[in-house]
């Protein structure tokens, strides 16, 4: 009976303890390595592991991974039961470089951790407040500070301290990267490639947060970095239009030998603070019309100087902001952006377009391309640093004229206007055709008939494009059919055929006078009879 109570008193002693002290799950022991704080041998490098998480708040098409570069150690010191932060060697090695802006080269930890890191912007997801860090051009001092150390990742190629992949967050429907083994400390989480593979659309913006050590009473605990990304977007819309005039939509009716107009509207990205160059944006545009005037700006504040075929200098408020050249063999022009803190974030211009040849002409769809690249900011290479970000086809539709009829006829086509579009001659295989056409009615006159033929004398009206007869297997071509009627040959005055009319007339003639003669005299034998009796 004893023993029973016993046992019952420890039951219930360990019952009190588990209700009064409850088990804190994010209670962790701190493990340490060998590397010790500067000047104080007697804090040791923090190694414990934590999750380092990025919401990305664009869509489940977007692949980027990042990496992640440390910034900042955390060291432990068990006897006091106290923590230090001090630089890894990789950042107190850009802070002493060339590469460092100026006024941060003599920074200590001190005056990192208590740079201006300007209002934190908070986003609630699945309930808690995620933190939104990172810069961009007119950003804060650490915005900047982080801006250059990004660039100095990219340039010299340092080592990075975790990746993180894409996963699935099943309740929001926003996806995130994640590691689950990344080092205590402050991380720089840097795209693989800089710029944002959600269809190459989004900058991010520099991103920097920690998997932090932090004292809940008697205890330490480690808390996950998490941060909802910082990006923008670029756009990217190319229309067309028949004429200067418009409507201006993604396709158009364009004949052969009109004044086509293309115009591009786009929006640019924010860049982060202290790239290493000047971010650039390029417009690249297919066949552009070499007549003056081939480049207008719709935004105002924009002018082109110097302008003449092959191209001109941009500028915004009098300022130089980039250029516009035009490849005068193959008429692609290229507008590029150098100065773009200077220029709206929404750009709209206008160009002529090449028109279209009436034998080269594709029937049906025509493509033209306009494309938007901007440049990796982390990088100082031009040549690797455009990335594509945008590209748009606007459609010429041209239609051709196709007629079933005789060899050799000729046909004028004329426009409802009464515009004279071209001539159709037929062909040995019964076909002739007239391309470069826009949609609508025409009207098909034959002007040569061939050689024992009639001329067709009455003009008939045909639908090129909607309501009109497509031929089979031939996009674009609506068919009408004119076929000619042979001539009824007359003879000719003279000839053999006038003889043989003679004669047969002559008989006809000497048919009916025998004939009358005959009844003549029968006619009086009958009478005399009649007489005598």
């Amino acid at each position: 009976m004893e023993r029973k109570l016993k046992i019952v008193s420890c039951l219930v002693f360990f019952l009190f303890l588990l209700i009064n002290c409850p088990l804190n799950v994010e209670a962790i022991n701190i493990t340490t390595n060998n590397e010790t704080y500067s000047g104080d041998s007697s804090y040791k490098k923090v190694t414990n592991h934590g999750n380092f998480k990025i919401y990305t708040n664009t869509n489940s098409h977007d692949t980027t991974n990042f990496r992640l570069y440390k910034i900042v150690n955390i060291y432990y010191n068990s006897v006091r039961d106290e923590i230090k932060y001090g630089f890894t060697t990789n950042f107190q090695t850009f802070l002493n470089s060339s590469d460092c802006p100026s006024t941060f080269r003599a920074m200590t930890i001190e005056i990192f951790m208590s740079l201006n890191k300007g209002t934190a912007i908070r986003d609630q997801l699945d309930g808690n407040n995620y933190v939104v860090s990172g810069g961009n051009l007119t950003s804060n001092d650490f915005a900047r500070l982080m801006s250059a150390y990004a660039g100095y990742v990219r340039e010299h190629t340092i080592s990075t301290d975790g990746y993180l992949s894409m996963y699935s967050l099943s309740t929001s429907g926003r996806p995130y990267k994640m590691s689950d083994y990344v080092e205590a400390g402050t991380h720089l989480a840097l795209p693989d490639d800089s710029i944002g593979a959600d269809y190459g659309v989004s900058v991010f913006g520099v991103m920097v947060d920690s998997v932090r050590l932090e004292k809940n009473g008697s205890t330490w605990e480690l808390k996950d970095a998490e941060i909802l990304a910082k990006t923008t977007t670029t756009s990217l819309s190319h229309q067309i239009a028949a004429n200067y005039q418009g409507p201006f939509n993604l396709s158009a009716d364009v004949g052969y030998g009109g004044s086509p107009e293309g115009k591009i509207l786009f929006a640019i990205p924010t860049y982060p603070a202290n790239s290493l160059v000047p971010p650039m944006i390029t417009v690249t545009i297919d066949k552009v019309r070499n007549e003056s005037g081939w480049l207008t700006f719709v935004t105002s504040g924009f002018s082109i100087s110097d302008m003449s075929s092959t191209g001109g200098t941009i500028k915004y408020n009098n300022q130089t902001v980039g250029t516009a050249v035009r490849n005068s063999s193959t008429g692609q022009v290229k507008v590029k952006f150098t100065s773009i803190s200077l220029i709206p974030k929404t750009i709209e211009f206008k160009y002529h377009a090449e028109s279209l040849n009436s034998i080269n002409s594709v029937m049906g769809a025509n493509k033209r391309n306009a494309k938007l690249e901007f440049s990796d900011p982390y990088t100082s290479s031009e040549t690797v640093a455009i990335n594509t970000a945008e590209s748009r086809d606007a459609i010429f539709y041209t239609y051709a004229l196709q007629i079933t009829g005789t060899n050799g006829a000729v046909f004028k086509i004329t426009d409802s206007s009464g515009v004279s579009k071209g001539t159709i001659t037929i062909g040995s295989d019964g076909i002739g055709e007239l391309k470069g056409l826009k949609s609508g009615t025409y009207t098909v006159t034959q002007t040569k008939a061939p050689a024992g033929y009639a001329l067709i004398s009455d003009s008939q009206t045909v639908k090129v494009g909607t309501g009109g007869t497509q031929v089979s297997g031939k996009t674009g071509y609506y068919n009408i059919t004119m076929r000619n009627s042979i001539l009824l040959v007359l003879p000719f005055t003279g000839s053999k055929g006038t003889i043989i009319f003679s004669i047969i007339g002559s008989l006809l003639i000497i048919v009916s006078i025998i004939f009358l003669i005959k009844y003549k005299k029968k006619k009086n034998k009958v009478n005399q009879n009649t007489t005598t009796n």
